[in-house]
């Protein structure tokens, strides 16, 4: 199962990588990138007591690369990758975690000035260890346990809701919303994320 998330999540990159430069260099197109806030795990931390709301969820930054492909009367095909920054550690410091965001969606014209987007996705978290062992409290003293070691992928399949208000030509505020797990009540999680657009 594993090699087969793999081998999506990286033909889903090609596509990406493949219609932005395809954005980038054609006349019916552009090339946008986003800059804002992606918070993560948004019903756990409306329901946690307030002094563990930073434990469940976390507020990062947002960096999103979003080429448009026009498909005709204002429709326009928009995959993107965005990238949540800084990037962190986990609670013992022993592995680095690169989350991401990659979405198909198609965006719909709703006014002159605001736009639907809807599509797929898949949020991605890269975990990278360093091996070896960290020392940590197991209740009454202290124990060595292994840290792991090399590069891992997870990968939740997402449905992603967005609105685009169109602030100039070249400036748009972005509302996304993504839905993890949307087929199980126990597992569905909610992310979002909100920035400031610029298209080249």
């Amino acid at each position: 199962m594993g090699s087969t998330f793999r081998a999506l999540f990286f033909s889903l990159v090609l596509v990406f990588t493949t219609t932005a430069i395809g954005a980038e260099n054609g006349a019916h197109g552009y090339f946008a990138i986003d800059a804002g806030v992606f918070a993560n795990n948004i019903s756990q931390r409306l329901s946690a007591p307030s002094a563990y709301k930073s434990e469940v969820a976390s507020i990062s930054g947002f960096l999103r690369f979003r080429p448009g492909i026009s498909l005709g009367k204002r429709f326009y095909f928009e995959p993107s990758l965005g990238f949540v920054l800084p990037w962190r550690t986990n609670v013992d410091g022993s592995t680095m975690i690169f989350p991401m965001q990659l979405s198909l969606d198609l965006s719909v014209p709703l006014l002159s000035f605001l736009s639907l987007r809807l599509g797929p996705g898949m949020y991605s978290e890269l975990f990278y260890g360093s091996g070896g062992t960290v020392r940590l409290n197991n209740g009454s003293s202290y124990s060595d346990f292994g840290a792991p070691s090399g590069m891992n992928l997870s990968f939740t399949g997402t449905v992603n809701v967005a609105l685009e208000v169109l602030l100039s030509h070249h400036f748009s505020l972005n509302l996304d919303a993504y839905i993890l797990d949307i087929m199980s009540r126990t597992r569905r999680t909610y992310h979002a994320s909100a920035s400031l657009g610029v298209k080249l």
